[in-house]
C-alpha cells in the first residue's frame, strides 16, 4: 500500500521530523507499520504506528497474554520431543 492509499485508511499519529514515511507495510488490530527513511542516520526503517483508541495498558495486557501462550505451546511442543 502506498502512502496515496492512506486517504482512505485511518488516520496515524505524527511520526517525527526526522522520518519520511513511504509506504504502509502492514496493518493489525494495534496499528500500521510504515516503511521509513530516518533522515538522521539514512536507514530505512520499519516505524510501528499505534492507533489511539488502545490503551498502552490494554495492550500490555493482550500481548503479555500471548507471549504466555507461545511460551506454554513451546513447553508442550519440548516435552513431546523427549
Amino acid at each position: 500500500m502506498l502512502l496515496s492509499d492512506m486517504a482512505h485508511q485511518p488516520p496515524i499519529s505524527t511520526i517525527s521530523q526526522n522520518y519520511k514515511m513511504f509506504k504502509v507495510l502492514g496493518q493489525g488490530c494495534y496499528g500500521q507499520v510504515i516503511k521509513c527513511l530516518k533522515q538522521d542516520t539514512d536507514e530505512t526503517v520499519a516505524v510501528k504506528v499505534l492507533k489511539q483508541r488502545h490503551s498502552q495498558l490494554k495492550i500490555i495486557r493482550e500481548v503479555t497474554t500471548n507471549v504466555n501462550l507461545f511460551v506454554t505451546l513451546r513447553e508442550k511442543s519440548d516435552d513431546c520431543q523427549h
